[in-house]
């Protein structure tokens, strides 16, 4: 059975999954594919004839099958959706579709995606999107767009990001063009080395990592290290959506005692895969600070 190719740069979507709520100064992005892509990416490999889909539980459920030659057999890839917040019926057939595409290995590149975080006016002054408000509510006057993206061994390591609103800019950039993941590996910012503590006072296990110029909730090199380094630790692991909060959190969201508690647990390793044991170890690290 043939193997699915990475997606291209002008097959990923973007949309905006956070943004400032107050003033709209920064915004997170997250990469996504449409249906129609999945579709004439298994037309391309298997061929229209080769493959074939259907819903149940009244399309929360999506099966997708492909022939498999040698075998002389349908082998299916099932898997569950959500409803969308615009066509309910049609959302929730798209997505258990999707999502049994990603069983098949269609677009799984877009889950090694690094974290998207945009500013709105940029260090260099360089405007990367302006906002307006729509009900009440703060929306970016923005058209982002992948225009570059390299993927090696099921893992993107280049990816560059447009703004069709504001002369095709580039408003994001991260990797470099042309890594090879089996020469080397994609770089991540390392933090300094902590002090060492006086000779009396020497030991043996992990220091908690609480240098206040590396725990300041609007440095966005603070945010982005503590996410790249779970990520290089637990490359398979699924960060609990409070985690992420945190991470892509503002000063408002975020005190620097919870900061200082994100990055103890990434160079301690303390990480755990389950909100219910992070939310015990984030009152246990309080409680041990007080």
């Amino acid at each position: 059975m043939d193997k699915f190719r990475a997606l291209r740069a002008d097959e990923v979507e973007c949309r905006v999954s956070q943004i400032d709520k107050k003033e709209g100064n920064w915004l997170s992005l997250l990469l996504y594919k449409d249906a129609r892509c999945d579709q004439n990416i298994l037309d391309e490999t298997v061929g229209p004839m080769n493959w074939q889909r259907h819903h149940s539980r009244e399309n929360a459920n999506c099966v997708v099958s492909i022939w498999d030659n040698e075998k002389g057999i349908w082998v299916e890839k099932e898997d569950t959706g959500t409803e969308s917040n615009t066509e309910a019926a049609k959302g929730l057939a798209s997505d258990s579709f999707k999502r049994a595409c990603f069983n098949w290995g269609i677009g799984r590149e877009l889950y090694t995606a690094p974290t998207i975080f945009i500013r709105r006016i940029a260090d260099s002054g360089q405007v990367n999107y302006d906002v307006k408000q729509v009900n009440g509510k703060i929306q970016p006057k923005a058209d982002f767009y992948v225009a570059d993206m390299e993927v090696q061994n099921g893992r993107i390591t280049y990816l560059r990001l447009k703004n069709r609103k504001q002369s095709n800019k580039v408003v994001f950039t991260w990797g470099k063009p042309g890594t090879n993941l089996d020469q080397q590996e994609l770089p991540l910012p390392e933090p300094e080395p902590a002090p060492p503590a006086p000779a009396a006072q020497q030991d043996t296990g992990p220091k908690p990592y609480t240098r206040k110029d590396d725990v300041q909730p609007e440095d966005q090199d603070t945010r982005t290290r503590a996410f790249e380094l779970f990520k290089a630790k637990y490359p398979q692991a699924k960060f609990p959506a409070r985690c992420f909060k945190w991470i892509f959190g503002t000063s408002k969201e975020t005190t620097e005692e919870e900061w200082k508690i994100i990055l103890d647990c990434v160079f301690r390793g303390d990480y755990v895969n389950n909100v219910a044991e992070w939310n015990a170890q984030l009152k246990k690290e309080k409680e041990a600070k007080a």
